[in-house]
């Protein structure tokens, strides 16, 4: 093991927040029946949130549920409840499949960016011990979002480790939460006492817990998931991905998406976009028509929205158009979409 790894995160003006991410806090609070959708300007809500949000949005979602649950520990609970929905993702398939635990932690650290940017990890190894410190890469985090954080880090590698990887210390800057019970419950997740009101943020492992090999390790599967991984990291920085990401925004607050102005958005020229966008094999059209194609099936899948209301959320002056485009993209209509989903999620398929 090499004694330092870090990992920094993307440059960018506001690091945001994949969807995946977004949608454990959404589920819990619909879980625990807290009713919290607040409108945050730019038509987010615990409903509907925005793709790739921006943490700023994030952390008033978070604290306005936070403050609903009334929950000293909601950030535990949140980040225990988050590591069985987080079941089949990518993240958690290339830590299960990894030879050692160690090694699944350094998967966590090369690839955290697929679902926040704001944040980094620093490994170090020290005296056959290994320390793992939580950095914000920006203004520090608030106390329920690093207990959040820990909390889902260490039940995710405590089931992809089959128990071995046992938490020998935690450090948390934030003072101790009140009443026993809170204690008690920081305890239950992480097994030990965590120190509060202390410098950093970290957890301390000893080396050879993290050196057992894993249960489910499995090289072939490893390989091809870090490949796809590597692919999604490339996507999320490229020209393509941020300008999809700027049209999904654009549709989901009613405007229609204009090339020029996503351009200037993007510190591009519109010829440096079209270029670059030549350059990796798509065009602004196609874009546009493959956003609207991932956002018209989210919607259908729901059924929040009439098909009238998602012909206009996607920009179509007419459903007429809608029903034309999605014939296009899927052989069906609109109607015969959602009327399939619907079938599959009666019958659990």
């Amino acid at each position: 093991m090499s004694s330092i790894e870090t990992l920094l995160p993307h440059d960018s003006v506001e690091a945001s927040i994949a969807p995946h991410f977004f949608a454990i806090l959404r589920s819990y609070v619909a879980n625990r029946g807290l009713g919290v959708a607040s409108p945050l300007g730019d038509g987010s809500t615990l409903a509907a949130p925005a793709p790739n949000m921006t943490h700023r949005l994030y952390d008033r979602l978070f604290a306005e549920a936070e403050e609903a649950s009334a929950d000293r520990c909601f950030g535990l609970r949140l980040g225990e409840f988050g590591a069985r929905m987080a079941e089949g993702h990518l993240l958690v398939a290339l830590m299960r499949s990894a030879p050692s635990a160690y090694a699944a932690l350094r998967k966590v650290i090369r690839y955290h960016g697929l679902v926040s940017q704001r944040f980094r990890f620093r490994v170090e190894t020290i005296s056959s011990q290994v320390r793992v410190r939580l950095l914000p890469g920006g203004a520090p985090l608030p106390p329920g979002q690093v207990d959040h954080l820990f909390s889902l880090l260490v039940t995710l590698l405590a089931s992809s480790s089959g128990g071995s990887a046992h938490i020998r210390g935690v450090d948390l800057s934030h003072p101790a939460p009140e009443g026993p019970e809170a204690l008690e419950e920081h305890q239950r997740i992480f097994t030990v006492a965590p120190r509060f009101d202390a410098q950093e943020d970290s957890l301390l492992f000893d080396e050879a817990d993290l050196s057992a090999p894993q249960p489910m390790a499995d090289g072939v599967l490893h390989d091809t998931l870090e490949r796809l991984a590597e692919r999604r990291l490339a996507t999320r920085d490229s020209a393509a991905g941020r300008l999809a990401e700027k049209i999904r925004s654009c549709l989901l607050r009613g405007e229609l998406p204009r090339s020029r102005s996503l351009a200037n958005d993007l510190d591009m020229s519109e010829k440096q976009l079209r270029r670059a966008l030549q350059q990796e094999g798509t065009g602004f059209k196609r874009l546009l028509d493959e956003v609207r194609q991932v956002l018209a099936k989210e919607e259908l899948d729901s059924e929040r929205m009439s098909l009238v209301d998602i012909a206009f959320l996607l920009g179509y002056a007419e459903q007429s158009a809608f029903n034309h485009a999605f014939r296009r993209w899927t052989g069906l209509s609109p109607g015969e979409y959602r009327r399939a989903a619907a079938s599959r999620k009666n019958t659990g398929i």
